[in-house]
């Protein structure tokens, strides 16, 4: 109802009230005393030409004279009169004539005093009308934005003069809306906490109109539910959204209102429908728009809303089956004039292909939401999902991600919101992830400029991190540098005190582990790898660091090229290569398993680690239980068979600690070991070929073929010594090894037996080695007997006069007893050979009569015989042949063809 229309029913109201009350008058003032009532008298002769003026056939100049009287005439009422009960009616009779007078300003100030009169309980229509009339034009003045927060309480208090005056229901329903209109637009004007009290209001008026149902009047209830769907909208919230998509749809099934309206309210379900996941509703409503020709500007919109409605509710089929990449949806996204909206429907259908596996497709659509809106925050959230498309395609070779990337970057890295940020980084952080499959060093240069603290997912920063760390530290391993160093150490120590529940912190400290070992700060190392060891067992890395622990307990070796040194253990040290390496054999059977928990085919434990466990437990083994070590070494070789030259050089060594209970197999396998691996042979310590070559010897002296092999291994073991010079016997400077006075005699007697007197193809001979033991020996009866060597040597040689004299040297040193006898036989087997048979007798006959010793006597006695027959004295001869007889029976030997048997070959070599 129009405010024309109101005012004209309210001015014919007191018309009517005033011709009712004064009819019973007459007669009940014949039945009373006539009184005066001024105050009821002059009010009726204001009215009366109140009346007059408005009666038919009145000129419009009387009738404006009358009626300028009579608002005199009221208004004097009013101020003589200003508590009587007519006074509402004669204000309002004032106001009626002043709007006939067109002197609207008076009318307004007569209605605002009789509004003034404010909410109360009597009824009083002409009130309710007057503050209607003031408050409805105050409120459309106050809609076209002169509005303060004061004027609009004014204009709500003047609604509420109306609710509490009127008594017609029509009246104070119109009333209510209105009020709620205003308490809306106060709303508009406020912030905070007024503007939701204000908004709270408009909706409990509403509310309360709502609930009248059928008593509401037709054109206020027609439009209540579009208005009150709008306010509920202003107030926002998920709530108030859903009550407004009700009363939306309250409205347009109502069928009131104008096009223009329920247009309006079409596209605010449509809008909310999509917002709540109902993707149906929605694409109802967006359907609907297209009969109001006001909205054909909204078609993009309603593409867009729809595709995210069903978007929201999940139904990706439903998307993908309506714009298929070969549909060409970009001629679609072309129709769609708004930039903003263009780049959010390009990047939901990129979304849409990306989870159907299209990511060639899904690329296109980014690009097109980004280059629809490049530069801005909407543009890097798309550029950055076209460079994880690239990224994805870039895995088949599909893609180029680097370039992708390096655009991306050039043109986002100025943003500075949060969000944009965390894209930058997150580009970054794929960009350096691909360029670690080419090179730690590039992928290092965008780890660095990638700034984890800006990236909103704690786990994608915490993997950027770790692999910052992963190629930092393979970067430094490749080109060592201060500067890098302490960076490494920095970032280290940092993951492993911030990230103590990152799934890649055992990986981090197995890194710190070896980037410490690496500065030979083994302690610290040591530490870094028991803290995988003691806290992340099931971790993947957990083999490899007791792996790494073990062996930096293990001493290190003086040179690459260096055997392995098994008496170099450090108590602590050697305790816990122990304990690690032992734990890690433990796990060598142990199958491995994937993320879900299935087996993988392999055991966690390869055959080369297992070959090193079992290799470096032997060598720990080594000191403190030679069998097991052996057990060991054996068990290395038959693991991994490139260890088999490692445990054949330990082996020879535990076979020589177990002394006799190893000698036949130390024997046997030092001449395959030297035979296989020549220069791991030459890095054996020297005491193993003595060891062997006095094992040889010992074995049986009497045999050549032993005493050969005594004197190859004495050689080798004095090889291994440090190299002197001295002058030999001609003046020539010349080089020998450095060794005591034993040495040299061990290695004389052995060439002795051996029958072997030259130097030759580097093998010391006897002549070099007895002369280098005659230059270092300083006891006497020593020093003879190594003259008596000396002299069995020169024999061999031919050198018989030399042998003689030599021997005759030894004898006036002043020895006695078999070392003078054997200086006897010597020179007589010189003498012998020279064919000088008498002297030969001569010095066999003085050992055979006056020495008691059996083999001297055995030998003397025999070699007298045949020196005796050799000169024609076979008598004598046959008497010395006899006594050895005699002498081989008391010593329980057999007669043989040579008597001489079971002697050392020095002894039998030239006389038979």
């Amino acid at each position: 109802m129009s405010t024309r229309a109101i005012l004209s029913c309210l001015l014919a109201v007191p018309l009517t009230v005033a011709t009712a009350a004064p009819a019973g008058k007459p007669a009940q003032a014949e039945k009373s005393e006539l009184k005066m009532d001024r105050e009821q008298d002059t009010f009726t002769v204001a009215e009366t030409l109140y009346r007059q003026g408005y009666m038919e056939g009145q000129t419009p100049a009387m009738r404006d004279k009358i009626l300028e009287r009579a608002q005199v005439l009221l208004g004097n009422f009013v101020k003589e009169y200003p508590e009587s009960g007519l006074r509402s009616k004669a204000l309002y009779m004032q106001a009626t004539c002043l709007s006939t007078l067109k002197k609207e300003a008076d009318k307004m100030r007569e209605l605002q005093a009789l509004a003034a009169s404010g909410p109360g309980s009597p009824k009083d229509e002409y009130i309710a009308t007057a503050a209607y009339i003031v408050a409805t034009g105050e409120l459309a003045a106050a809609q076209k934005g002169t509005a303060t927060e004061k004027k609009i309480d004014a204009i709500i208090k003047l609604f509420e003069t109306v609710e509490s005056r009127t008594a017609k229901p029509s009246y104070r329903y119109d009333s209510m809306y209105r009020r709620a209109r205003a308490l809306t637009l106060k709303a508009e004007l406020l912030q905070g906490k007024k503007r939701n009290e204000a908004y709270t209001q408009a909706a409990s008026v509403y509310r309360r109109l709502s609930a009248q149902g059928k008593e509401v009047p037709e054109n206020i209830a027609g439009v209540l539910p579009y208005t009150f769907g709008q306010l509920l909208v202003a107030q926002g919230g998920d709530e108030n959204l859903k009550a407004a998509f009700d009363e939306f749809e309250r409205f347009i099934q109502s069928g009131y209102g104008d096009a223009s309206v329920r247009s309006v309210a079409v596209l605010q379900a449509a809008r909310l429908a999509s917002k709540f996941g109902k993707s149906d509703q929605a694409a109802t409503y967006y359907d609907m728009l297209n009969q109001f020709d006001s909205m054909k500007g909204y078609k993009a919109e309603a593409g867009l809303e729809i595709i995210s409605s069903y978007y929201r509710a999940g139904k990706i089929d439903a998307i993908y089956e309506k714009y298929k990449p070969e549909t060409a949806p970009a001629t679609f996204l072309k129709e769609i004039e708004n930039d903003r909206q263009r780049a959010a429907c390009a990047a939901i259908l990129g979304q849409v292909y990306l989870q159907k596996d299209a990511v060639s497709a899904a690329a296109e659509m980014f690009r097109l939401s980004e280059s629809a809106v490049s530069g801005t925050a909407r543009g890097a959230d798309s550029g950055y999902r076209y460079v994880l498309c690239q990224h994805l395609l870039s895995k088949s070779s599909q893609g180029d991600i680097g370039e992708a990337a390096e655009a991306y970057l050039q043109k986002y890295s100025s943003l500075t919101d949060d969000k944009s940020q965390n894209l930058v980084n997150m580009v970054r952080a794929l960009y350096a992830d691909r360029l670690l499959t080419v090179s730690a060093e590039q992928a290092l240069k965008i780890y660095e400029v990638l700034d984890t603290k800006k990236l909103v997912d704690s786990s994608v920063a915490t993997e950027a991190e770790y692999k910052r760390i992963w190629c930092m530290f393979h970067v430094w391993s490749a080109s060592p540098s201060q500067k890098l160093a302490d960076a490494l150490e920095k970032y280290m120590v940092e993951f492993t005190a911030e990230r103590k529940h990152a799934p890649q912190l055992p990986e981090v400290w197995c890194m710190r582990g070896k980037f410490l070992y690496a500065q030979d700060r083994r302690d610290a190392a040591i530490q870094a790898y028991e803290e995988v060891i003691l806290s992340h067992k099931n971790s993947t890395v957990y083999p490899h660091c007791l792996q790494l622990a073990a062996r930096a307990c293990m001493p290190e070796q003086k040179a690459a090229s260096s055997r392995q040194d098994m008496s170099n253990y450090k108590p602590e040290y050697a305790a816990k290569a122990l304990k690690y390496y032992t734990a890690l054999l433990e796990m060598s059977n142990t199958e491995a398993k994937d993320s879900a928990g299935n087996p993988r085919g392999v055991t966690l434990i390869n055959s080369y680690a297992k070959a090193e466990a079992e290799f470096n437990l032997g060598c720990l083994y080594f000191n403190k239980d030679v069998a097991q070590a052996i057990k060991m070494f054996n068990a290395a070789a038959e693991s991994n068979v490139h260890y088999k030259p490692e445990v054949d050089y330990c082996l020879i060594q535990c076979y020589c600690k177990q002394g006799n209970e190893g000698k036949d197999i130390l024997l046997a396998s030092i001449q395959e070991f030297k035979k296989n691996y020549k220069e791991d042979y030459a890095k054996l310590p020297k005491e193993i070929p003595a060891h062997c070559a006095a094992l040889w010897y010992n074995e049986d002296p009497n045999s050549v073929e032993m005493c050969t092999l005594a004197v190859e291994y004495y050689n080798d073991a004095l090889a291994r010594c440090k190299q002197e010079s001295y002058t030999s016997d001609d003046g020539q400077t010349a080089n020998r090894p450095v060794a005591d006075s034993r040495e040299w005699y061990k290695l004389a007697k052995a060439c002795l037996e051996a029958g072997i007197y030259a130097s030759q193809d580097h093998q010391i001979g006897g002549l070099d080695a007895v002369n280098h033991y005659l230059s270092l020996e300083t006891d006497t009866q020593r020093k003879a007997v190594g003259m008596g060597m000396k002299a069995g040597m020169l024999i061999g040689t031919g050198q018989y006069e030399e042998a003689i004299k030599l021997c005759d040297e030894a004898g006036n040193l002043g020895v006695s007893g078999p070392t003078l006898s054997r200086l006897r036989l010597i020179s007589g087997d010189a003498g012998y050979l020279m064919g000088n048979y008498d002297f030969a007798a001569e010095r066999y006959a003085v050992v055979a009569n006056f020495d008691r010793d059996n083999n001297l006597q055995r030998e003397s006695c025999y070699k007298l015989a045949c020196a005796l027959r050799k000169s024609g004295k076979v008598a004598e001869a046959e008497k010395y042949e006899q006594m050895l007889k005699e002498k081989l029976k008391a010593m329980d030997l057999k007669e043989t063809d040579n008597p001489l048997q079971g002697l050392p070959p020095s002894v039998t070599r030239h006389i038979k």
